[in-house]
């Protein structure tokens, strides 16, 4: 390196270095930035599951049919206390029946702008994507944000050249939806209504009639369309033998908030579980073989329902106006370690994430 090119690399270096010994605030992507998506981070923020620090990234397509509550969302910035906040909005060539690599470039910015990723939960898949008919209980709601974040997926961690191989440690965590994205991007497909396909129950008073094991989401609340009666149901997690559910063990089986009807069917490649259903036959927590820190959970450990116990979340008609989940989940401690630990683990990952861009960028200059 000539003496000018070093002078270069060092006034640049000296340019980006931070003003102290403290972390890097760490960027992190959200897909879907609704105000219910946004108040949920905001939330974990309070509870100091997120850091404060965080730089809060909403991302979307701009065709996304629900795009204009995004901007309810930015505008909505002050009232979650979400400082750090600024959305993203992509206007990249889709595809209209598979998503192409018409946004591979975008994608290409937000990824070595960012540190990790979280892949919001939401509406069922359109099943051609994963070449199944439509069966009569799947509902399509917003085609663009399903083919925009599995475009997104395919780029960061399938193909030849996935994104992820230079930044191995870049940690997304895919919730529900998310994880059937996941699943769906790295060629796997869905099961699109558990009671039916995997139980045989034909209607929803047969659902309600379920032990708690075998409902993923509530029959209640379709029965009983009331504002108070929540469409989440608390169950039991079993954890497998991964060495993610061995670091994530609380000592016995935690229960999940799950508002879901679908599952993962065929398993995308490179995909491990390493959670289920107590009954073993709803995968609820996958890992990515090569890029570990690509978790998926079908669960929802970003809602505040769960912690919440002046929340008033009832499970039925008739029931006591209180929250009928937290007493499952928030006074459990097993249940509160288990979700402390996974988001523990998700934010040292996004801080390593965030160091090891920050040091690569004088590298990068001074080549």
């Amino acid at each position: 390196m000539s003496p000018a090119r070093a002078l270069i690399w060092l006034l640049l270096a000296l340019g980006a270095a931070p003003a102290s010994a403290e972390e890097p605030a760490p960027v992190l992507l959200w897909t879907h930035p609704s105000p219910d998506e946004l108040a949920q981070a905001a939330a974990l923020m309070r509870r100091g599951w997120l850091p404060a620090d965080v730089r809060l990234v909403g991302v979307y397509h701009a065709d996304e049919w629900g795009a204009g509550a995004y901007l309810d969302a930015l505008r909505a910035r002050e009232a979650t206390g979400l400082e750090r906040l600024e959305l993203r909005a992509l206007a990249c060539l889709l595809g209209r029946d598979e998503p192409g690599p018409g946004c591979d470039g975008e994608i290409d910015r937000l990824f070595g702008e960012s540190d990790g990723l979280v892949l919001a939960g939401g509406p069922d898949i359109p099943p051609r994507l994963y070449g199944q008919a439509t069966r009569l209980t799947t509902s399509i709601q917003d085609p663009p944000r399903h083919l925009f974040e599995l475009a997104l997926v395919r780029r960061l961690a399938a193909g030849p050249r996935p994104s992820l191989a230079a930044r191995p440690g870049y940690p997304v965590l895919a919730i529900c939806l998310g994880m059937q994205t996941l699943n769906v991007a790295l060629g796997g497909d869905l099961v699109q209504d558990i009671p039916s396909q995997l139980y045989g129950l034909s209607s929803l008073e047969a659902i309600q009639a379920q032990p708690e094991g075998r409902q993923h989401r509530s029959a209640a609340a379709q029965l009983h369309p009331e504002p108070e009666i929540g469409w989440g149901v608390a169950h039991p997690l079993r954890l497998g033998r991964h060495p993610l559910a061995r670091a994530l063990d609380p000592g016995g089986a935690p229960r999940v908030l799950s508002i879901h009807h679908q599952s993962l069917g065929r398993l995308g490649r490179e995909l491990q579980v390493w959670a289920t259903s107590a009954d073993g036959r709803v995968p609820e927590g996958v890992v990515h073989a090569r890029f570990p820190g690509v978790v998926g959970v079908q669960f929802h450990p970003e809602k505040a329902v769960p912690w919440d116990p002046e929340l008033v979340y009832r499970s039925g008609p008739g029931a006591a106006g209180v929250n009928a989940i937290y007493p499952r989940m928030g006074a459990d401690a097993r249940t509160r370690a288990f979700h402390e630990a996974l988001w523990r683990r998700f934010v040292e990952a996004l801080r390593a994430s965030a160091r090891a861009r920050l040091a690569a960028r004088p590298s990068a200059l001074a080549e």
